[in-house]
């Protein structure tokens, strides 16, 4: 298993052994590259930053969000400023991990829920038959997978007619590179003039 798993994501079969064939997506992002010293960035794989002096920070220290999230940030927090006139005395934050998303309240005092969303996606769709869904995913994300999407939609009741997804060429953020945001905008522009036939039962 271990040399099945090695040739399909490139990590040795001894070291994918010794984790007993379990990698979460943060451990495989410093086992990649650990002989050349490098990790890759878990929300774009295609980002490196070497192994030495990298700290905790989900988002400072990821090789990926590291090292495009300072130039969003700045240019979000001059656009708020100069463009639209919004007073804020704190700079604008692309990800508030501590204060927004562990804080959250997905129903009935739980935090962060365990479960299948797609089941939740399910529903919505039953209640509504003129919605359809559209799923998009980097490539070389190792946050939200295709392969981790796709089997999580596999495993709900959904209405294949009217839930497709999309793999672009690139990472968390399809809209990064232009083949990659075209394509997204294609696809996004077929969603909002596509209209799903209603079911005849309903």
């Amino acid at each position: 298993m271990a040399a099945r798993l090695h040739e399909l994501i490139g990590l040795a079969p001894e070291v994918i052994a010794e984790h007993d064939l379990r990698l979460t997506p943060q451990r495989f992002a410093r086992l990649l590259l650990k002989d050349q010293g490098e990790q890759v960035g878990l929300y774009d794989s295609r980002y490196r930053l070497p192994l030495a002096g990298a700290g905790g920070d989900p988002v400072a220290d990821d090789p990926a969000m590291g090292q495009y999230v300072p130039s969003f940030a700045g240019a979000v927090d001059g656009y708020l400023r100069e463009e639209l006139g919004v007073d804020r005395d704190e700079d604008y934050r692309t990800i508030e991990f501590a204060r927004v998303n562990f804080r959250w309240d997905y129903g009935g005092g739980a935090r962060l829920p365990a479960g299948n969303y797609a089941d939740d996606l399910a529903a919505a769709l039953r209640r509504n038959q003129d919605m359809s869904v559209l799923l998009c995913v980097g490539m070389y994300d190792l946050v939200t997978t295709l392969g981790e999407t796709n089997y999580a939609i596999s495993q709900a009741p959904l209405d294949p007619a009217r839930v497709r997804v999309r793999a672009y060429e690139s990472g968390h953020m399809p809209y990064l590179g232009r083949e990659s945001r075209e394509r997204l905008a294609a696809d996004l522009r077929a969603v909002v003039k596509h209209r799903p036939e209603r079911n005849p039962r309903a």
